[in-house]
């Protein structure tokens, strides 16, 4: 392993001339160093251990891109344009030893050299607030703890980063040894907006397209995801850093369509991988979200559509292949005085047979269009899931943002749900009452897991979990 990882951030096409610095840094401290390349908007033209062009998206999307392939136990960011001075690299280190900080930054122009030293909060007042994490090095794991950098951030910017950890109560510090001069281009840093964004489409793609894209009301740029309309009839998204299980769930999704007998699932128009990002093309819906200070206006409805979108039972989870994978991971994740209640459990569901899944249908995810209902955001469908976690976890958000845990309990008693009907919804998918405790853990294991990705996915700060918790006050009650 490494001593250290090092991240460029390549915002200027200027990588070649700091990687040399960073490589004779680490040679005058007698260091093993990864050098990671990360173009913003572009392949770097540098030899490094690993190169990588990204989306043009903000600067903390380059970093984090570069923090999830270090291997490093600490990880120091520069950028591209800055040349760092033979001492820079021991400066950066020392500090860390002996757990002295968590963080360290140093200047990036001459006049900051001068500042005096300053650690914790009242590094604050100091240069990191200026030079950001162009010239800084974190301790990898609790970079990670923190979840990366911001993307998206409005409060401090490029030193959003060194302010939370502050507010944590991280040790941080301010080396002036540790220099790396130079010029940044801050254009070069800009994000691209999401009218820039359609520059990297396919060309094939795009001149498929009946009129020209706008970007959507909904887009969120800090989950690299965004959303444009293309006239009336069709909706045009853009996934940086795509997963290959949002590959899946792309071609899953449409046999799962192409087997509905109700409708309401988007048609795939077009899906086009592009360097760092895939372009999904699909129709546009009619319809509204419900509302949810009324479910009793929509939830029967919506509910009898998700289970006649789950599909005619299908072979036993057991016999699936990715169900198998799957619940390997689960029981990885567990808690471990979970694990063997998890385990009865996920066994008791595999004897299910499967079906057809939107794995995160809930009211923000469902258009209602009259009697007609339909559901968007088809990035967790599974051509062979679990049946009822579809129809539970709809119940669960159907009254706000939830989750209801009173559905939990109820059902872990064998009990319906007032105002929801699922018992009989899901005899229907296979479920009858006496498995309905077993069910309950298994999909708190499905949920917890999921949310767990979801909040340690770099570039939003982490928020406290809720599924994983739940899962285990009903493995103990159960």
């Amino acid at each position: 392993m490494p001593d250290a990882s090092v991240v460029v951030g390549d915002f200027s096409g200027e990588a070649s001339r700091t990687a040399d610095s960073v490589r004779a840094a680490a040679t005058a401290a007698r260091v093993e160093v990864e050098l990671i390349v990360v173009g913003h908007g572009h392949e770097p033209a540098c030899a490094a251990d690993r190169v990588l062009g990204t989306l043009p998206l903000d600067a903390a999307y380059v970093r984090n891109r570069g923090l999830a392939l270090a291997t490093a136990p600490v990880v120091a960011f520069v950028d591209a344009g800055l040349e760092v001075e033979a001492g820079w690299l021991d400066a950066l280190l020392g500090e860390l030893r002996g757990g002295r900080a968590a963080a360290v930054a140093g200047p990036c122009s001459r006049r900051l050299r001068r500042w005096p030293r300053l650690r914790g909060r009242a590094a604050l007042a100091s240069p990191l607030w200026l030079c950001g994490p162009a010239n800084a090095v974190f301790v990898r794991e609790r970079l990670l703890a923190h979840g990366g950098f911001a993307q998206g951030s409005v409060h401090g910017g490029e030193a959003e980063v060194f302010v939370r950890f502050a507010r944590a109560g991280e040790s941080l510090a301010w080396s002036p040894r540790a220099a790396a001069f130079g010029t940044r281009t801050a254009a070069g840093r800009k994000a691209a907006s999401p009218a820039e964004l359609l520059t990297g489409m396919p060309p094939s793609l795009a001149a498929a397209l009946p009129d020209e894209p706008k970007p959507f009301e909904r887009s969120h740029p800090a989950k690299t995801h965004l959303s444009y309309t293309v006239g009336r009839e069709l909706m045009l998204h853009l996934h940086g850093n795509p997963s290959a299980r949002l590959e899946r769930a792309a071609r899953e999704r449409e046999d799962i369509r192409r087997r509905a007998p109700g409708g309401g699932i988007p048609r795939l128009v077009d899906a086009a991988p592009a360097p760092d990002a895939l372009w999904l093309l699909e129709e546009r819906l009619p319809g509204r979200p419900p509302d949810t200070r009324a479910p009793e206006g929509w939830f029967a409805v919506a509910a009898d559509w998700a289970v006649g979108m789950a599909g005619p039972p299908g072979r036993r989870l057991a016999d699936v292949p990715t169900w198998l994978e799957h619940r390997e991971a689960l029981l990885a994740f567990a808690p471990a005085a979970a694990v063997e209640r998890v385990e009865r459990a996920l066994t008791a569901v595999s004897e299910l047979r499967a079906v057809h899944m939107h794995g995160d249908l809930q009211p923000r995810n469902l258009l209602v269009d009259g009697a007609a209902v339909g559901a968007v955001d088809w990035e967790g469908a599974w051509l062979e899931g679990v049946p009822g976690l579809d129809l539970v976890f709809l119940a669960l958000f159907a009254a706000g943002a939830g989750p209801d845990v009173g559905v939990l309990e109820r059902l872990a008693r064998g009990e319906e749900v007032p105002q929801r009907g699922l018992l009989p919804r899901l005899r229907r998918l296979g479920v009858e009452a006496e498995l309905l405790p077993d069910l309950v853990v298994a999909l708190l294991a499905v949920w917890a897991l999921s949310e767990n990705r979801r909040l340690t996915r770099l570039g939003a700060p982490p928020r406290p979990p809720v599924f994983a918790p739940l899962l285990g006050r009903f493995s103990a009650e159960t």
